[in-house]
């Protein structure tokens, strides 16, 4: 049997207890052009069966973590030999909350954040997503859920679905801080680790708040400066994966927050890309439809034409990793 899978259940440090799904491929793809990704690191959004019911789709993709591995994560990158699908310690109704990988002082009923601990907090009573790098509570808690499943010195990437990609953005937060500080020991294990981070992928992210998407230039040229120091010779080491239901439910701040991520990528040269799937281009900003480094991509005729009721949006945004994973990324 050329793969073989777990299901593990691992307490952190403050007591939350995340659920893993771990799937191993014995003979992965080898590139010998370039570093390979050995594992993949996937974090879910919310229970979007709790909501909406059992259409196939949903289930599939929505909750089916050997659905994922198997016909998502392992065909999207073909190099990893390990990937493991990661969930929140809770969930609210259905939301979920990573309560044990942000540091934050409450929750609403969406599971998103209303305040935050550390520098840059703007208001206790201002809802918005603001991340710290104060404690490297998220890399701690990360390395020390996958670290049974790692060999020493490999390569692996990042990906955050929906909700999911708020826990991306406080890793590379904490990433950014590490690589600008003199004080991070190179002897500690999950600084290592961190350290071999590669490749990062946003799919559809979304959150009922703004902060998406990281818009803080100093952690922007942080990332890079990891980047730099890894020489990778690679075209798109941050990719964004987004549909109409990104848009057209979460509004035009998160096309903004977008925008300013993309343009803070360019300023400090970090290879970034974005996928847009199913949208008219002639809807968008001009500016984007003449950008290189947005591309349009409309996944059959008919898409285009799709209603906009709740789930076939649901549906357009779960099926976002379908899209994903019909290109390769090693």
């Amino acid at each position: 049997m050329d793969t073989t899978t777990l299901v593990e259940t691992i307490r952190g440090p403050d007591g939350g207890v995340n659920k893993l799904f771990i799937f191993k491929r014995h003979t992965p793809r080898v590139d010998p052009s370039q570093a390979n990704t050995n594992i993949v690191v996937y974090f879910v959004g919310d229970d979007v069966g709790h909501f909406h019911g059992c259409h196939p789709d949903i289930i599939r993709l929505g909750t089916d973590d050997a659905y994922i591995a198997e016909h998502v994560l392992a065909k999207a990158f073909p190099t990893a030999k390990t990937i493991v699908i990661i969930h929140p310690c809770r969930y609210e109704a259905g939301f979920a909350c990573y309560d044990n990988f942000i540091e934050y002082d409450t929750w609403d009923v969406a599971g998103d954040h209303i305040k935050y601990h550390g520098k840059g907090l703007r208001s206790s009573t201002q809802r918005h997503w603001v991340y710290t790098s104060r404690t490297n509570k998220a890399c701690r808690h990360l390395y020390g859920l996958v670290k049974g499943y790692i060999d020493k010195d490999i390569l692996w990437t990042l990906v955050g679905f929906s909700k999911g990609g708020m826990v991306v953005n406080q890793i590379l937060t904490e990433l950014s801080s590490l690589a600008q500080s003199c004080s991070a020991s190179e002897h500690e294990d999950w600084v290592r680790f961190m350290k071999n981070l590669k490749q990062v992928h946003y799919v559809d992210v979304g959150l009922n708040c703004p902060g998406a998407y990281i818009w803080d230039d100093d952690v922007i040229k942080g990332m890079a400066l990891h980047w730099n120091r890894m020489h990778l010779d690679q075209s798109q080491l941050l990719v964004l994966h987004g549909t109409r239901r990104q848009f057209q439910v979460h509004g035009v701040e998160h096309l903004e927050e977008m925008r300013t991520m993309v343009a803070l990528c360019r300023k400090h040269g970090i290879p970034c890309h974005v996928n847009l799937y199913n949208m008219k281009s002639e809807a968008m900003d001009p500016v984007l439809r003449t950008d290189p480094m947005y591309t349009f991509v409309t996944t059959s005729q008919d898409a285009e034409r799709a209603g906009h009721s709740s789930q076939e949006l649901l549906l357009e945004h779960l099926r976002c990793l379908r899209y994903m994973a019909k290109a390769e990324y090693k």
